[in-house]
């Protein structure tokens, strides 16, 4: 009965009732926003990372970024390279300059154990190890085609007697590729020159490289259709470390079979009189993409006894609007690695400018403009409980007041349901079913208000409709248990003073 004269009270009194719900819903949407973060990322997010690596989550064996970490660490400065066999070579190359700190008992390499864990991880269907190793381009300088002579002693002179000019080393990378994969992780459709690889590569010593090359001095992109000699190191495994040895380098000869174009982003920018120009800025890099079989087959000639272990693993994610939850659940439980996103890792590689060299003055001073150079010390936080936690707080404070209005209003209403008998406890469970129907309808308006369009987005993904909806549902609940939870901790408070008070203390007041 009393719950029913709470919800008829809700009903007598439709504007007030209104504006609560109003304000629930408000609250509500906040909360869905924090429930839903990082939801609805599209198909093709974080490209062109995606495809250059192959996965949707980056995870390093060695942290270079500090995290919230359950653990205690000592912490070092280190100078140099991160590691040759890793990507932030070429993905963030101003580490090497600047330095980076990392833990002192940083591990360098994954294990068949790390990977297992990794690949059995809720919401991960893969963990691919990244098959990338140091080498050398060699190139010969065409002295007909310089423009100004060499000094004598940079000439090289020829077993015929010839004199001819000298090799230009370039620092390259070597990274594996399966020939057929899927859309999201392929680079086929990048390719400006040749050819992608086909199945027929495996075992061949062909390559597809960056059409957009970042080189200096003699150096020059190899053509399609060119051969192009590569120094490989000799590799020993140390226990703790790889080490790479130059000295003796063995040599090979791969041809350049494609070219590839990865388009980075477009930016507006105003020129002059010319108006507003649209410039498509493209990335720029050194890597050597061969057919995995064949970088297998180069590895075991290189370190014969020793079987390869990856600095780096890429995660496949079947469902990307989980993306960055899973990031923040994973660092917690692997906190000796460190894990990107790629999405938001490809952003601060954009605020760094380190994939982009060439950029025209106007649109790097647009780019500038939007945003500041981010340092590599970043703490990454999970920001979803203490934004919850507030949610939790405005909530409740929403319905607190919502309370003590409408309890200040049905004064008279609750003395005489107390001078007929109504006891304590009754007179609680009324004002409180009014306070959870109010709760109940804001918290499901305002998170159907946000989430509708999360779920629009959630369709381009490649998930079943059973598992969208399973999702919908689990977060609704959970922000209809939060909203109520909190609805009823802080409407209980004054609810339980009103219903106190004797009879005629609540008639004095009125």
């Amino acid at each position: 009965m009393f719950i029913r004269l709470g919800f008829q009270n809700a009903w007598r009194n439709l504007q007030r009732s209104i504006l609560a719900i109003l304000a629930m819903a408000l609250a509500a949407s906040f909360f869905t926003f924090t429930v839903s973060l990082s939801k609805g990322y599209a198909q093709h997010a974080g490209q062109p990372l995606s495809s250059m690596l192959g996965g949707e989550i980056l995870v390093q064996a060695m942290k270079t970024t500090a995290d919230f970490s359950s653990q205690q660490e000592e912490w070092e400065f280190e100078q140099g390279a991160v590691s040759p066999f890793a990507s932030l070579n070429y993905l963030q190359p101003q580490l090497a300059q600047t330095g980076f700190l990392k833990p002192s008992q940083a591990l360098r390499e994954f294990d068949l154990t790390d990977l297992e864990k990794l690949a059995e991880q809720p919401f991960v269907v893969a963990a691919k190890p990244l098959y990338r190793l140091p080498a050398e381009m060699a190139q010969q300088v065409d002295l007909d085609a310089l423009k100004t002579p060499l000094p004598p002693h940079l000439l090289v002179q020829g077993e015929d007697g010839s004199t001819q000019g000298p090799d230009v080393l370039t620092a390259i990378g070597l990274q594996a590729k399966a020939c057929q994969e899927e859309d999201r992780y392929s680079l086929e459709s990048s390719i400006v020159q040749g050819r992608w690889f086909s199945p027929e590569d495996q075992g061949k010593y062909v390559a597809v490289i960056s059409e957009n090359m970042n080189l200096q001095g003699l150096a020059k992109t190899p053509a399609v259709g060119q051969k192009v000699r590569i120094k490989l190191p000799k590799i020993n495994d140390l226990g703790h470390k790889w080490n790479v040895d130059f000295t003796d380098a063995e040599e090979i000869e791969v041809e350049i079979i494609g070219h590839l174009s990865v388009v980075s982003r477009t930016v507006d920018y105003e020129v002059g009189i010319d108006g507003w120009v649209t410039e498509e800025i493209y990335v720029y890099f050194n890597e050597f993409y061969l057919p995995q079989e064949t970088w297998l087959e180069i590895w075991q000639s290189l370190s014969p006894y020793a079987d390869f272990k990856p600095a780096e693993v890429l995660l496949e994610v079947k469902d990307l609007s989980y993306l960055q939850d899973i990031v923040y659940d994973l660092q917690r439980e692997f906190p000796q690695f460190s894990f990107h996103g790629l999405p938001e890792y490809q952003k601060q590689i954009h605020d760094n400018l380190s994939l982009e060299p060439k950029i025209p003055a106007g649109a790097r001073a647009m780019l500038q403009e939007r945003s500041s150079l981010v340092q590599q010390t970043v703490i990454q936080a999970d920001l979803r409980k203490p934004i919850t936690l507030l949610v939790m707080i405005n909530a409740g404070l929403l319905v607190a007041a919502n309370i003590l209005i409408l309890v200040s209003e049905r004064k008279d209403e609750i003395a005489i349901l107390k001078a007929i008998g109504a006891r304590e406890k009754e007179i609680i469970l009324m004002i409180l079913a009014e306070a959870a129907l109010i709760t109940a309808l804001g918290a499901s308006f305002g998170f159907l208000f946000i989430r509708i369009q999360a779920v629009l987005n959630q369709l381009t993904n490649p998930m079943g409709l059973f598992y969208l909806l399973l999702l919908f549902f689990r977060d609704f609940l959970t922000v209809l248990t939060v909203s109520l939870a909190a609805a009823l901790l802080f409407g209980w408070m004054p609810a339980r003073k009103y219903a106190k008070l004797p009879v005629m203390e609540v008639l004095r007041l009125d």
